[in-house]
């Protein structure tokens, strides 16, 4: 904003993050990202009258969708999302894991391939409140409505994955 560049506003549903930042010129309804590709066709669609716009991915959501239409959109926007093979590493979050502990950060014990059987064999070693979540963002918070579940105790924790389960979601539990 402060340098000129032109920030525009998209949303499937009109309540997203990035509307209230004070630089942004212009709002735009646009299809649900989740369908990258009708996504990016609007993009294209509307690239004559936003061409060189920045576009901001202010949620998982839209950054899967411009991480995987990167190459189609970059000739008429900027664009902050990762190309998709670093964005997937990351908004798959039983894979973030796994980069933490190859290059040596710390991370909480995380649980990873969650199945019935493995929560109930590891119950006593968990420290409540525990994370149960999600490994493709994304589809759960639309499902869900919430990114992640915060769990109290074991018969929380059983109801929860169960919901999960029962929404064909893989979950990791941190």
């Amino acid at each position: 904003g402060p340098l000129g560049v032109r920030l525009i506003a998209l949303t499937c549903e009109g309540q997203d993050f990035g509307l209230a930042s004070r630089y942004v010129s212009e709002v735009a309804l646009c299809p649900d990202p989740q369908d990258s590709g009708a996504f990016a066709q609007y993009l294209l669609s509307r690239a004559p009258g936003w061409h060189g716009a920045l576009i901001l991915d202010t949620e998982d959501v839209y950054t899967a969708a411009l991480s995987r239409s990167k190459s189609q959109l970059e000739g008429s926007y900027f664009l902050l999302a990762p190309d998709w093979p670093a964005a997937e590493t990351f908004l798959e979050k039983d894979r973030t894991a796994q980069v933490a502990n190859a290059v040596g950060i710390p991370y909480p014990a995380t649980y990873s391939a969650v199945t019935a059987a493995t929560l109930e064999a590891h119950m006593d070693d968990y420290i409540f409140p525990v994370m149960l979540k999600p490994v493709h963002s994304q589809e759960f918070a639309g499902r869900f409505g919430r990114k992640l579940f915060v769990v109290q105790d074991k018969d929380e924790l059983r109801s929860r994955f169960a919901e999960a389960t029962a929404a064909n979601q893989p979950v990791i539990l941190q």
